[in-house]
């Protein structure tokens, strides 16, 4: 075959498995189709040889809610309620001397049939701080917004 042919022939194929542009995700999570399903939240892996944050040293103080720390302190995993249609995320707001706070959110996703399950399960996410946790306070800021 004539290299032209096979570039040819290799274009045509890259054209016809590309997503067509109405597919395309729009910031706000919804395609020229409509919403986007929700899709189940992945869970992080258990952290290796991890301690758990001390519920005194958390803010406000929760002896449900297990924190833990790698062995380094550097990346705690933090529970948040999730599934059904509700996504989690954990992000760092502020870190200083003596004080990490983490804004734990969940967001409420509607599907396009409008039904959702009443399972929220409390959906593990890691997060890695600059410098290990240690004595500092953990202050969490929990919401959920739609």
């Amino acid at each position: 075959m004539k290299p032209l042919a096979a570039l040819a022939i290799a274009l045509a194929l890259t054209a016809c498995t590309a997503p067509a542009p109405s597919d395309a995700p729009t910031p706000s999570g919804t395609s020229a189709a409509g919403p986007a399903k929700p899709t189940p939240q992945s869970r992080a892996a258990p952290l290796p040889s991890a301690t758990r944050v001390p519920a005194a040293q958390v803010d406000p103080p929760d002896d449900r809610r297990v924190i833990t720390a790698s062995p380094d302190g550097r990346t705690l995993q933090v529970p948040v309620k999730g599934g059904g249609c509700r996504v989690a995320s954990v992000g760092i707001t502020a870190q200083t001397a003596d004080r990490v706070t983490l804004a734990l959110v969940t967001t409420r996703v509607t599907p396009p049939d409008g039904r959702c399950t009443d399972d929220n399960p409390a959906i593990p996410v890691d997060v890695v701080l600059d410098a290990p946790l240690g004595a500092r306070r953990l202050a969490l800021d929990v919401r959920e917004q739609r």
